[in-house]
């Protein structure tokens, strides 16, 4: 815990001191949201965009951006009408709340209140942000390390204390994994797991390996190493979708298994469930949830300080989000959230399911009483504080009961590891943790999926310790940093490969990549896995999205074109240097960021060959070490357009057909089939100076996400030049081991 508030104090610390360096110029857009809730007398509500240039800043990879739910306050000097020369104070308290149409370089929205202002929803004011209280993942661990500290280890189960703690071993005369034991009295339940494994999944022999483990291990925890494109995300799906059926299929007494699926970002969890889709889920008759959130109790809110104060009322008014989505799913209308699987996430699939309840559900009754006092709150019908409050105290307490009945008839539950601990979650009882990407996950990720869910019996984790793993925070100033940095599957493989011997757990490595072409896969097994990485045949297969834009590349770059799938472009010189966006320490580089956005322009605008099909937005992600970089994307693909068929799209196309632009620390777990790479970084006076864009972890993942064309955009030529003349700065004590991974991948573009 001294670790977990250093860290966290580290983070706060350069936040604050960034805000502040904004005093007064950080420009905010204060729209009104229509308060369906709020008893008569009390202040307006208004949903604020707020502009800052904290979006370009991180700490080791995190995100200085406060998360939903963090208490902000606002504060402006501005004159009071239009007319007047003297300036008043004007201050508004409120919370953030999730960016649901993720509107290019809004930094973060927040939800506030106070009176009405002449300018708000006509122009923007100059403003002052200040981060009021602990977010909300730091309250989840904090409480997470309390229980953690009493002892999670208990009798027939996981030995926790000793996989997290490094505690002895507790002394188990019986397995520790209580369904292994179990499936053996389901005669052909392990052989007919591990068939379907095979024949329906089509698992290689190392996946199997892996399948076979989970089923057998007597630890309760199953390990996967997965390099990049090895199919460790198929296996897992495998294995969360047969633990499913086949438990309904052969248990006919006790409790149903559920499965929690968790990762340490959203990208990952929404890649998994991706999977769980492609692979049949819905034919099997399983209900996948996506959980992003759901309304904790107004008790709860008062007691954690999550809501707003401002007023005594104002603990009254629910989350936007939450009330934006409730309002369309109860008048049928599309679910306004941004993510990927918005018609499975939990707010509105918990009110389409007690919408659909038949008559006879034990819950009938409950739900058509709690619809009914959601019809009240939202209607414009505004009754006294007293009768208000009242009528919230009844839906929380329906609330609660339907939560319990809904959870029950959930197969498995997808979200982050920190939002496992949200307490719309506390009446799901899941058996299995399915936890993916998990060499990023540390101790605090982890403690906040198990502490919460004592029903968990096993475990199956999946990831590789050479990607980008945890952020050690305050490194070197906090002593009990490596609790933040190594995960478990760290301290498991590296105990091997430094001592030669196991840890109590093992693991097993998978060795064939199914993703890349072997010209991009090439390498990345070369540099990071010893050249022991494996192509599959389905790599070398003719793709007709490829032959598009290699027809595409041959008639726009000529001769400069040798027809391969990898190749860089050199964007350098003097006047191509990168520059610092906005004022903070992140940089950008438009002239890279031009000339991959004119690519992908006639790229998509291209005619397809007799051999090709027409490349959409959806087939292209975007790759930037810079925040600063990813945000300049992001406002360019909304700008520029590409024409198609006679109509003018946005070039980053809309809705599920996006191009989708990340940076590396953010796109560990996703590929696409063309990748572009902005390396951003051009100081032509200090060639050398490519700083933590050349770790080995960043170099791995960001060389890693393409399946069939990868193009990478930087200022190549100095940088190989410098490579072959030895430049100093790359051979300094301590700096030439560092960037070998580095030099390695540059130099793989030259013959």
């Amino acid at each position: 815990m001294l670790g977990l508030g250093r860290a966290i104090g580290t983070v706060t610390r350069i936040r604050d001191q960034r805000l502040a360096e904004e005093d007064g110029k950080i420009e905010a857009f204060f729209k009104p949201f229509r308060n369906t809730i709020a008893p008569p007398g009390t202040d307006d509500w208004w949903k604020v965009d707020i502009y800052s240039s904290l979006q370009a800043f991180s700490l080791k990879g995190v995100s200085l951006i406060p998360e939903p739910d963090t208490p902000v306050m606002i504060t402006f000097y501005e004159r009071e009408t239009p007319e007047a020369t003297e300036l008043k104070k004007y201050v508004y308290k409120g919370t953030v709340v999730e960016n649901l149409f993720d509107t290019p370089n809004v930094t973060f929205v927040a939800r506030v209140s106070g009176r009405p202002f002449w300018k708000f929803n006509k122009e923007t004011v100059s403003c002052s942000v200040e981060v009021t209280g602990n977010e909300v993942s730091v309250i989840r661990q904090h409480a997470a390390f309390s229980v953690a500290a009493k002892g999670l280890t208990r009798d027939k189960s996981i030995d926790w204390d000793h996989i997290l703690f490094d505690a002895p071993p507790t002394p188990s005369t019986v397995s520790r994994n209580a369904w292994t034991e179990e499936i053996k009295q389901y005669e052909g339940m392990k052989e007919e797991f591990l068939k379907e494994a095979k024949d329906t999944f089509n698992l290689n022999d190392k996946q199997m390996e892996f399948t076979k483990h989970f089923v057998e291990n007597d630890t309760g925890i199953s390990l996967l190493v997965g390099p990049p494109g090895t199919g460790k995300s198929v296996d897992m799906a495998a294995i969360i979708l047969l633990y499913l059926t086949l438990n309904k299929k052969y248990r006919k007494k006790g409790s149903a298994k559920k499965i929690l699926v968790t990762a340490p970002s959203n990208v990952a969890v929404d890649e998994l469930l991706s999977k769980c889709i492609a692979a049949g889920s819905e034919k099997m008759g399983l209900k996948l949830v996506r959980f992003k959130g759901g309304k904790p109790s107004l008790k709860r809110d008062a007691e954690n300080d999550v809501a707003m104060a401002g007023t005594d009322d104002a603990a009254e008014t629910l989350e936007d989000a939450y009330w934006n989505i409730m309002e369309a799913t109860l008048g049928g209308a599309k679910n306004p959230s941004k993510g990927v699987h918005k018609d499975r996430e939990f707010i509105a699939d918990f009110i389409r399911t007690i919408k659909g309840w038949p008559k006879n559900h034990a819950s009938k009754n409950d739900a058509k009483a709690y619809l009914g006092l959601l019809e009240k709150l939202i209607s414009k019908e505004k009754g006294t504080a007293v009768q208000r409050r009242q009528l919230i105290a009844e839906k929380d307490e329906l609330q609660e009961k339907l939560y319990k009945a809904y959870w029950e008839e959930v197969d498995a539950a997808f979200t982050t590891m920190n939002g496992a601990s949200n307490d719309a979650l506390a009446s799901f009882e899941p058996t299995l943790a399915a936890m993916d990407e998990i060499a990023q996950a540390n101790l605090g990720d982890m403690l906040t999926v198990l502490v919460p869910f004592p029903t968990i019996e096993n475990a199956v984790g999946a990831g590789d310790p050479r990607q980008i793993r945890g952020r050690a925070l305050a490194e070197g100033r906090n002593e009990f940093f490596v609790i933040q940095l190594e995960s478990v599957m760290h301290k498991v493989v590296n105990r091997r490969a430094q001592t030669g011997e196991d840890h109590t757990l093992s693991y097993v490595q998978l060795e064939v990549q199914h993703r890349m072409d072997p010209e991009i896969g090439g390498p990345i097994s070369d540099i990071f896995y010893g050249g022991k990485l494996i192509h599959a045949p389905v790599t070398m297969q003719v793709q007709p999205v490829r032959e598009t834009w290699k027809d595409c590349f041959k008639q726009h770059l000529g001769a400069a074109y040798d027809g391969n799938n990898r190749f860089a472009i050199d964007i350098s010189g003097e006047k191509n240097q990168s520059v610092s966006w906005k004022g903070s320490t992140s940089l950008c580089n438009q002239h890279e960021a031009d000339a991959i956005c004119q690519m992908i322009k006639v790229i998509l605008q291209h005619p397809p060959p007799a051999n090709g099909v027409r490349v959409e937005p959806h087939n292209i992600i975007i790759t930037t070490d810079y925040a600063g970089q990813e945000s300049l994307f992001k406002v360019m693909l909304q700008r520029w357009t590409y024409r198609v068929d006679g109509v003018e799209q946005p070039l980053g196309g809309s809705g599920d057909n996006r191009v989708r632009v990340s940076t590396t620390s953010k796109t560990q777990g996703s590929e696409g089939d063309l990748q572009f790479i902005s390396l951003v970084k051009n100081d032509v006076k200090k060639l050398g100076s490519v700083k933590f864009i050349a770790t080995p972890e960043f170099v791995n993942v960001k060389w890693s996400r393409a399946k069939y064309g990868q193009v990478v955009v930087c200022n190549m030529q100095p940088l190989h030049t410098a490579i072959k003349n030895g430049y100093v700065g790359w051979v300094l004590p301590g700096s030439g081991k560092k960037k070998a991974e580095f030099i390695k991948m540059i130099t793989s573009f030259w013959p």
